[in-house]
């Protein structure tokens, strides 16, 4: 391709003139083209191509200062707009401000032309060296050659992963920027020699907060609408084992709805979630005067004062004895007495004894409740949960929870303090499971509650519950797991008056099935169809501090060779099925079953 003899055109002549004479000429671009002429004299007039394709961007441009400058530029096949045949290259310039004109030209004349195929797989880089003369009188001369290729590459196979090079034009070589993934920092040192690739790691305990009108917090970076955003703002973060996450919910009912079918409302994924807490506002406290009045769906309860409480409002009754305790709704307060609902699923007789002054009326104010589930109705469907944490959870305290398929999912260890599951909201969905346990060890400490629940704890997990637990108004308050549950103080040193497991008016207080391990140390179940029941190879011990079995329609059932051991420790006989103490024989009703009483 005989592009080598540039020459100058009639404007070019015109600029360098005037430049020699002090004004200041400037080389812009290079342009390529595909205009045919026969001899160079057509060239002369020209002040732009015959018939220009594309622009090749200038990248070097250097005066050596003995009249040659050099001007170079590439481009790739690949870059022009369509096929065309490449037979004119010229440079563009212009005087001050005026507009480009074509300062000088070459053509292929008569000779055979290269094809630029922007898509040919074969894509190959044109480098164009332009050599000038200052001196008018002499021969312009271009040297055209192929490109004086750079050639990178990314080393190892593909097979090993993505590389940093991605390609070269000419002599410009091209590489991809880096992205920091979540979880990964890019840090560039201050001399800019290298780049470090790291885990973005929180570097000190953090404290976030919801919603982002939270009292008292101005900074942004902190703020955020919901539970779920505060929780996905960590998951760009490692949370090392020495450091905490607390996540702080304000005072309110913070609805929350599944992202899609099947889905969990609240999804606590981060990997490291057993550094996160989850933390509502404290638990408040109203003293009772009297408990009176009772009837078959409400008790009337006298407090020492009423602010802050509400018709509607989630509530529960502790330390007040009867059963009247665990968890119900205020649905009317005049003066200071509130009327709450009696929340039972037994069908034992009323209790109606009336309480002086004893016990309290407790409220969490940070509530967080299930709605919009995508079963009929706006009901849970299958496998929809309020709160999910499938890596398990540091600690969530003061909160109450309403709704869900399973309102909470805890799996791989985690801790409730101060935790309520209430599903007695006008609008509430009965949970299926109220605290699922799967896998680890759940610890309940300080006093929490569950109420309506198909199961109020259960699960395939361990579960403690080592301070005051209320389990009302359930199918099954507590389903043990192979790996066992614990209740009350069952070891020497807890004191059993602090220590205490209340299992009132569920259809089965404990339902120890299919291998479930259950130990009772110091409860209270009363008013329950079944107190406890061991079935297929469950097993049940109730050996320790104090059992108060009183006005259950039966207190201990086996059966299908379910054991259950019973220490009375001074109190009467238990109700049972099958008899206590009793050898009911294999081909019985009750398979083998035993229950022992001491």
């Amino acid at each position: 391709m005989s592009l080598s003899k540039q020459e100058f055109t009639n404007a070019g002549k015109s600029m360098l003139g005037r430049a020699q004479a002090g004004e200041v000429l400037t080389i812009t671009k290079i342009v390529v083209g595909s205009g045919s002429v026969t001899q160079a004299s057509d060239l002369w007039p020209l002040t732009s191509l015959v018939n220009h394709q594309m622009d090749v961007a200038v990248s070097a441009k250097q005066d050596y200062g003995d009249g040659t400058m050099l001007v170079e530029g590439s481009f790739l096949s690949s870059d022009a707009p369509a096929v065309f045949q490449l037979r004119e290259v010229g440079v563009m310039a212009h005087i001050g401000a005026e507009a480009d004109r074509l300062y000088s030209v070459a053509n292929v004349l008569t000779d055979p032309p290269d094809t630029v195929d922007p898509g040919s797989p074969s894509l190959q880089a044109f480098k164009i060296k332009l050599v000038i003369d200052r001196i008018p009188e002499a021969s312009l001369i271009i040297q055209i050659g192929p490109s004086e290729n750079v050639i990178g590459q990314n080393l190892a196979t593909a097979a090993i992963g993505p590389g940093v090079y991605k390609d070269a034009a000419g002599n410009v070589l091209s590489f991809k920027r880096l992205n920091a993934g979540a979880g990964i920092e890019l840090i560039e040192d201050a001399g800019a020699t290298y780049i470090t690739i790291a885990q973005k790691r929180l570097k000190q305990n953090v404290d976030l907060y919801v919603p982002q009108t939270y009292p008292g917090i101005s900074d942004p970076n902190v703020l955020f609408p919901t539970i779920q955003a505060a929780h996905d703002y960590l998951l760009s973060f490692v949370i090392p084992s020495d450091k905490i996450a607390t996540i702080h919910v304000y005072s309110g009912t913070f609805n929350n709805s599944p992202p899609g079918a099947g889905l969990s409302a609240i999804n606590f994924n981060h990997p490291n979630s057993k550094q996160i807490r989850l933390w509502g506002q404290p638990r408040i406290d109203k003293n009772i005067q009297s408990i009176g009045n009772v009837l078959a769906a409400s008790k009337d309860v006298t407090l020492d004062n009423v602010s802050s409480l509400a018709v509607g409002q989630r509530v529960y009754l502790a330390a007040c004895g009867g059963t009247y305790q665990g968890g119900c709704r205020i649905t009317a307060i005049v003066g200071n007495k509130v009327t709450c609902t009696l929340e039972k699923r037994d069908t034992q007789a009323n209790y109606t004894t009336v309480v002086g002054a004893a016990g309290r009326l407790c409220f969490l104010p940070t509530i967080v409740r299930f709605t919009n589930g995508t079963g009929p109705g706006g009901n849970p469907a299958a496998g929809e949960m309020l709160l999910s944490c499938p890596f398990g959870i540091g600690e969530i305290k003061n909160i109450c929870f309403a709704g869900g398929q399973y309102t909470l999912n805890i799996m791989n260890d985690g801790n409730l303090i101060n935790v309520a599951v209430l599903n007695v909201g006008t609008g509430d969905f009965k949970s299926a499971r109220g605290v699922n346990v799967v896998g680890g060890t759940l610890g309940l400490g300080q006093e929490c509650c569950i109420t309506q629940c198909d199961f109020g704890i259960t699960g395939t997990g361990l579960a403690y519950a080592f301070d005051q637990t209320y389990i009302n108004a359930c199918g099954n308050a507590i389903n043990p797991s192979g790996a066992g549950f614990a209740i009350g103080s069952i070891l020497n040193g807890m004191a059993a008056s602090g220590t205490i497991c209340y299992i009132l008016h569920n259809q089965t207080g404990v339902y120890a099935a299919i291998g479930g391990s259950f130990r009772g140390g110091s409860w209270l179940a009363w008013q329950n169809d079944v107190c406890l029941h061991a079935s297929s190879l469950g097993v049940a011990i109730l050996d320790f501090d104090q059992n108060s079995l009183n006005m259950n329609g039966l207190d201990l059932q086996a059966s299908e060779m379910g054991f259950i051991q019973y220490g009375k420790l001074g109190g009467g006989e238990p109700t049972a099925d099958p008899p206590a103490n009793a050898n009911t024989g294999v081909n019985n009703n009750r398979h083998n079953a035993y229950i022992y009483t001491h």
